[in-house]
């Protein structure tokens, strides 16, 4: 079983509060549960107006399915909210139960 985990660094400089940036987030976050069937929550700069990181999670048995997918879901985002995306890491780890 394979579980990868990818962390999105945004920058949201069309926000000018906290409540504006929630909104935003809430957006990218429902489309890409929607569209991807990924978990996604916001996981740091809860505090910051125009900064955000939303970590995305999902388990496979391939990973080069999980690669895909995330690869789809970042490329998603960033056509649907342009230049949002300031970086990311995608880590891909192989879980086996002993």
């Amino acid at each position: 079983m394979f579980i990868a985990v990818c962390k999105l660094q945004l920058d949201i400089h069309a926000a000018t509060s906290i409540k504006e940036k929630r909104n935003i987030l809430r957006s990218i976050k429902q489309r890409t549960r929607g569209d991807f069937n990924i978990s996604i929550a916001e996981t740091d700069y809860l505090d910051t107006i125009q900064q955000g990181e939303l970590t995305a999670a999902a388990v496979s048995n391939n990973s080069r399915y999980l690669n895909g997918l995330i690869d789809k879901m970042v490329d998603s985002i960033e056509r649907r909210f342009p230049g949002l995306i300031a970086d990311y890491s995608l880590l891909i780890e192989n879980y086996e139960e002993p």
